[in-house]
Parts: C-alpha cells; sequence; structure tokens
C-alpha cells in the first residue's frame, strides 16, 4: 500500500496525508492516555488506594503503639473515628466507661472467646479444668464444674472450638459464632449488660474478644495486641477526648490541663485573665484549684470538639457538681456564648444576671 502512495500520489497530497495521519494518530493516543488517567482515578478512589485520611481507613478499633516515641498507646474507637491515649491501665478502665457498647449476653455469645491471656486471671482454679475462676464467672460456666453443660466435653475444649460451653451439644451442634455479628462488633469494647458490667474487646485482626478482668490485665492484653505505627500515621487520626480523667493543672478559671495533657476550656464562660492582669483574675484561678484540681471530673462535650486554639471545649463536672455553671453563678466568670456551643446558655445568661444584681465576686470587686 505504502509503494502504491509512493508511485501514485503527488509528492504534496502524499504528505498532505502522511500529516493527517500522524496528527490524528496523536490526537487518538492522547485521548487514550485521559482515558486510561480518567479511569485510573476511579479505580483508585473507588477502592481505597487513594484516600484522604489512610490511617482512619486501616487502624479502627487496632490499638496502635508508637513506635517513634516511648511506645505509647493509642485506642483508636471505631464509633468516632477518634484515638485515645492509653497512659495505663486505669486510663483505660476509664476510656472503657466513656466509650464501652453494652451488650446482652446472646449477642456476646456469638463471638469467640480467646484463651490467649489466661494467666492474667489469677490462680484459681476450682475445677481444674484450665480455665481460671476469674474469666468463669465472666463467661457464666460453673467453676466448680469441667462440663458445665454436662454433654461430655470440658468447658476449655468447647471455648477452643468456638462452641458455648453452658448450651448442650444434644440441643445445638453448630459453633455459636455470627461472622456477620462479630464484623460488626471487631475493635469495640463491650460491656455486659447483663452481667456485673464486664469489659471485653474484640480484636479486629482474629475476631475473638478479649476479658479485661481489671485494669493491670486489660493493659497487658492491649499491649500484647498493640501494633506499631508511626507518629505520621497516629498524627493523622484526630484525638479524642477521654471523658472522665485527673485535672493535672488548672491554668485559671476557665482552663485546665488534664493528666494526658490535653487541654480543656470551659464552654460558655470566660474568666477573667491572669496574663492580662485582670481584675478578679486570680480569684477566679484559685476558686477553680479550689474545685478542680487533682479531682477526677467528667468532661461533656457539645457540638464542637475543639476550638481556633487547639483546646478541647467541654462542660466540667466534679462530686456532681456543674463546674461551668458555678463559675458564673457565683461571680468568677463571666457568661459568654459561642455558636453552635449554646446548651445552657440561656441559663448562664440568667445566672450572670442574678450575680451582678446580688454584685457577687467579680461584680462587686471589679465594678465598684
Amino acid at each position: 500500500m505504502t509503494g502504491f502512495l509512493l508511485q501514485n500520489c503527488p509528492s504534496g497530497l502524499f504528505f498532505d496525508i502522511i500529516e493527517t495521519v500522524i496528527h490524528n494518530k496523536i490526537i487518538f493516543m492522547k485521548k487514550q492516555i485521559l482515558l486510561i488517567l480518567i479511569f485510573s482515578v476511579i479505580f483508585v478512589v473507588s477502592f481505597g488506594i487513594y484516600k484522604l485520611n489512610p490511617a482512619k481507613a486501616n487502624v479502627n478499633g487496632k490499638i496502635l503503639l508508637q513506635v517513634e516515641g516511648k511506645g505509647e498507646a493509642w485506642y483508636v474507637n471505631p464509633l468516632d473515628g477518634r484515638r485515645y491515649y492509653l497512659k495505663d491501665g486505669n486510663t483505660f478502665y476509664r476510656i472503657i466507661q466513656d466509650l464501652g457498647v453494652g451488650i446482652t449476653d446472646k449477642d456476646l455469645n456469638k463471638i469467640p472467646v480467646a484463651l490467649d491471656f489466661l494467666n492474667l486471671y489469677g490462680a484459681n482454679d476450682s475445677d481444674k479444668d484450665g480455665l481460671p475462676d476469674e474469666i468463669e464467672l465472666a463467661l457464666g460456666t460453673n467453676r466448680y464444674d469441667p462440663d458445665s453443660d454436662h454433654d461430655g466435653f470440658m468447658d476449655k475444649e468447647e471455648i477452643a472450638t468456638e462452641h458455648n460451653p453452658l448450651v448442650h451439644k444434644e440441643q445445638f451442634n453448630e459453633k455459636m459464632s455470627d461472622k456477620d455479628f462479630i464484623n460488626y462488633a471487631k475493635g469495640k469494647i463491650l460491656i455486659q449488660a447483663q452481667g456485673r458490667g464486664e469489659a471485653w474487646y474484640v480484636n479486629p485482626e482474629n475476631g475473638k474478644r478479649y476479658y479485661l478482668a481489671s485494669p493491670a490485665a486489660a493493659y497487658e492484653i492491649i499491649r500484647a495486641l498493640g501494633v506499631g505505627a508511626k507518629n505520621s500515621v497516629i498524627e493523622n487520626i484526630e484525638q479524642g477526648l477521654v471523658k472522665r480523667q485527673k485535672v493535672k493543672k488548672v491554668r485559671d478559671g476557665d482552663s485546665i490541663e488534664m493528666e494526658n495533657g490535653q487541654i480543656v476550656r470551659y464552654i460558655g464562660i470566660d474568666s477573667p485573665e491572669i496574663s492580662y492582669n485582670d481584675c478578679f483574675g486570680e480569684q477566679a484561678k484559685q476558686k477553680n484549684v479550689e474545685l478542680v484540681e487533682n479531682k477526677e471530673v467528667v468532661l461533656v462535650q457539645d457540638t464542637s470538639i475543639i476550638d481556633k486554639n487547639g483546646r478541647y471545649l467541654a462542660y466540667v463536672y466534679v462530686d456532681g457538681l456543674f463546674v461551668n455553671e458555678y463559675m458564673v453563678k457565683n461571680g468568677y466568670a463571666y457568661a459568654l456564648a459561642y455558636y453552635p456551643d449554646v446548651k445552657y446558655s440561656s441559663e448562664f445568661s440568667e445566672h450572670q444576671r442574678t450575680a451582678k444584681y446580688n454584685r457577687w465576686g467579680l461584680w462587686g470587686e471589679c465594678f465598684k
């Protein structure tokens, strides 16, 4: 064909044809490249190769150990995607109270029990079946009988093969594990609603539940199940506010530093600034010290998580006392509402009017 063109086409027409073919081929190639790029982007976004926040996508429910730090442990709550610092076993137990999900015995029995850490549950084993009494109490098995349902299979054997040691084999001979429910429960902390409030952690790696019998046992388990993570991964996950923790230091009349280093700003109030030598600033701080310093408080959030300065926002309670309200009501702070955190704004404004009328606190000292 090429020979025919060379012999029979005028030279100008031949080169025009060649130019057109090359031009169209380039356009075709460009279109191919563009289509490839478009389908690549669709594939990447659809299948999760590229994510805005890859950390949240693959670590929910896991315990992360900070390998570039001092091995600090973090729990990534699958319910909100935030990380919570596990300073020690007691801290983890506070988090359990906040983040644990209530569960019935029926649903709990759909999740197989891990037998990895039986040594953490004490040496007492009344029926000598290899299950410590402590975990038998949590499971509801008979700690004085190695075969609680009398079906000829030992409790530990049934648990190891993912059967229910409380159900006779003649009644139910199938495994008790429920894959769909296990997938739902992975990474969650479950609290037995029908028991003594026993806590279990469902390991997202194997779908088994681990009994968190005590703060010490819980901490040993979570560290053993933790996976190493670089700072870049951990820092990419927003830190959650531990709702029950101890106040390390009072900063002023409306902000505190918690034992895990988080700074908390009281919602809905504004106390006089010490740094600006505001009137009644020291008195407000001292009253706050008296109320909460070195005490365990309960932190309740409104709509916003943090303010523009990176401080966590919360309503603070200590021994049943609503601290934010107390500070305004007794003239240690002003009522100051910032939308959308306005749950108690009308009450705080009313308390301020009463304090101002009675010249309590700063209203008597600073407005003479």
